[in-house]
């Protein structure tokens, strides 16, 4: 069976993403708290896991997210340490190339974002997580940003194509996501 380690950032996990589908926002805080608490017992516990550091800087970023912009900031350092730590342990970790981008993509440029680096990361996500959908849809929005419609209508059809979602939990609305953006595309 899993370790503690592996246990608890998987409940970290669960709880990031009931967070995420909360309304309230003091629920949504207290959802990232309890993932923030478990992730960092998880890293502790669990050096040596990539997914461990990857959804304690996830955990980190909602908590921010939620709290508002002045916190999130507050974060970057950490957040891109943990993800810098998961991709030590596994360069193939997709999801942290993902988060990278987010980041890149959200912080302003005075503040170290970089819409160029972002656009990379994201390809470079989809190319090591072909299965987890979402990295697609940030893909895409990314190329339309840089006036690359045709390729963001590829990236988007590639959404269909995804036999064995990463996360099967988010592939329902990562789908319906890429197929409500195709069709403004198509208009």
């Amino acid at each position: 069976g899993p370790t503690k380690g592996e246990y608890l950032w998987r409940l970290c996990r669960a709880q990031v993403r009931r967070g995420e589908r909360r309304e309230k926002k003091a629920e949504k805080i207290a959802d990232y708290t309890l993932a923030r608490q478990n992730c960092e017992k998880a890293v502790a516990l669990s050096m040596g896991s990539a997914d461990a550091h990857f959804w304690h800087g996830v955990a980190m970023g909602r908590w921010g997210q939620a709290k508002g912009m002045l916190q999130a900031m507050f974060l970057v350092k950490p957040i891109r340490a943990e993800m810098s730590a998961a991709l030590r342990i596994d360069a193939s970790h997709g999801g942290a190339h993902h988060v990278l981008g987010e980041m890149l993509w959200e912080i302003p440029a005075i503040a170290g974002g970089d819409k160029k680096k972002a656009l990379a990361e994201f390809e470079t996500a989809v190319r090591l997580s072909p299965n987890y959908t979402a990295n697609y849809l940030s893909l895409a929005e990314a190329y339309l940003h840089f006036d690359r419609k045709a390729d963001a209508v590829k990236v988007l059809r590639s959404v269909a194509a995804v036999r064995d979602a990463a996360d099967p939990a988010e592939y329902p609305e990562n789908l319906a996501d890429a197929s409500r953006l195709l069709a403004t595309l198509s208009r």
